[in-house]
C-alpha cells in the first residue's frame, strides 16, 4: 500500500514537472514572437501597394504608412490625438525626410473650427500646461495652424511635449482647444525610430 502511493505520488510530480516544461516552452515561444513583455502590438492593414501599421499609446495613436512607388518603398510615419470628426494634433515625418537636428516633425492642427479662423487669419499660440507660448501660424490656403519644422522654438515644444500635460490653442487670445499629451513621449518615439530617426531632443 505505501508502495502504491509513493508510485502514485511519483506520477502526480513527473505530470506536474511536464506541464511546467510544457508552459516554461509556450511562454518562451510567446516572448519570442511578441518581441518582449515591452513589445508593441501593432494591427496590420493591408491595401493595394500599401502596408499600415497602427499603434495605440494612451490617447495618442501612430500609423507607419509604407507605399510601394514602383521604385522603393516609402514610408510616411505619423502620430495623432483627437477623435474622428474633432480638431486634431498631430506630427509627422517621411523616411524620405530630412531629419534632426536639422529639422523636426511639423506640428500641425486641425479641424473645422481651427480651420476657419485660420481662413480669418487669426494669431495662433501653442502654450503646454503653464510654460511661455510658442506662436504659431495660421495657414489660410491649405487651413490648418503649423509650428515650422525648422526652427529652435520646435524642438523646444517638442521636449516640453513630452513632459507636459495638456497642449492648449489659442487663436486671438482665445482658448480654442485642449489636447492630452498622454502618452505623446512613446508616440513620439515610435514616430522617429519607424522613419529611421533619432528620438533625442536638445
Amino acid at each position: 500500500m505505501h508502495i502504491k502511493k509513493k508510485r502514485c505520488c511519483l506520477k502526480s510530480l513527473s505530470l506536474l514537472n511536464s506541464l511546467g516544461a510544457i508552459a516554461l516552452i509556450a511562454g518562451a515561444s510567446l516572448f519570442a514572437i511578441s518581441g518582449g513583455a515591452a513589445a508593441d502590438e501593432a494591427e496590420i492593414y493591408r491595401g493595394d501597394g500599401y502596408t499600415s501599421y497602427s499603434f495605440q499609446y494612451r490617447r495618442w495613436r501612430v500609423a507607419l504608412l509604407d507605399e510601394d512607388t514602383g521604385e522603393d518603398i516609402r514610408r510616411t510615419c505619423t502620430a495623432w490625438t483627437g477623435k474622428k470628426g474633432e480638431p486634431r494634433l498631430s506630427i509627422s515625418m517621411s523616411n524620405g525626410d530630412v531629419g534632426p537636428p536639422h529639422v523636426y516633425p511639423q506640428l500641425k492642427v486641425s479641424g473645422n473650427k481651427i480651420l476657419r479662423k485660420a481662413q480669418q487669419g487669426a494669431s495662433y499660440t501653442l502654450k503646454i500646461d503653464a510654460n511661455m507660448p510658442f506662436l504659431a501660424v495660421g495657414n489660410k490656403e491649405n487651413p490648418a495652424v503649423t509650428l515650422p519644422s525648422n526652427t529652435p522654438q520646435t524642438s523646444g515644444i517638442l521636449a516640453q511635449m513630452q513632459a507636459g500635460y495638456n497642449l492648449k490653442v489659442y487663436a486671438d487670445g482665445t482658448l480654442m482647444r485642449r489636447f492630452s499629451l498622454l502618452g505623446f513621449t512613446k508616440a513620439y518615439n515610435k514616430v522617429m525610430q519607424g522613419c529611421g530617426f533619432s528620438t533625442q531632443l536638445p
